[in-house]
């Protein structure tokens, strides 16, 4: 994958997080901490420590995770397998207490395209395709547990 469409697809995930939060109707607003505010050694402390400079209430971290699977057939096109696992934490800046966690795991099954120009346009798309999966479930997950509280 391209630098540039590297890029694009991280920032669509962020999105889609961000935008997922401000449904919630709780949330005010959404502020993203820079990486200049953060320490090359990740930690709970360091994040705390970063929310609590931008003045945040709560701080959401997540990782993603994916992979492919591809089954060649020789007189067909090839069947491609992406799975995407998602992990998310609520973390209340004030107490540092995690009062949401969640795992999605999601696969999604795909075929190359018309479209595609090569194999390696659809193993991405269909990569993105799981992740965004992924997040979508996490959405409503996070804002049931917000409406809820």
């Amino acid at each position: 994958m391209e630098c540039e469409d590297y890029l694009k697809t991280q920032q669509s995930y962020l999105d889609l997080f961000t935008q997922n939060l401000k449904n919630s109707g709780k949330v005010k607003s959404v502020k993203l901490i820079p990486d200049l505010l953060i320490s090359n050694n990740l930690s709970f402390t360091n994040i705390r420590e970063a929310a609590i400079r931008t003045q945040s209430d709560i701080v959401v971290v997540y990782s993603i995770s994916s992979d492919i699977y591809s089954k060649y057939k020789m007189f067909s096109k090839t069947d491609i397998k992406a799975f995407a696992t998602t992990q998310l934490i609520i973390m209340d800046v004030k107490t540092g207490l995690i009062p949401f966690t969640t795992i999605v795991t999601k696969d999604v099954q795909s075929k190359k395209k018309e479209n595609e120009l090569n194999d390696s346009e659809a193993i991405n798309r269909t990569k993105n395709e799981a992740v965004l999966s992924t997040i979508n479930e996490i959405g409503e997950q996070m804002n049931d547990f917000l409406k809820s509280n």
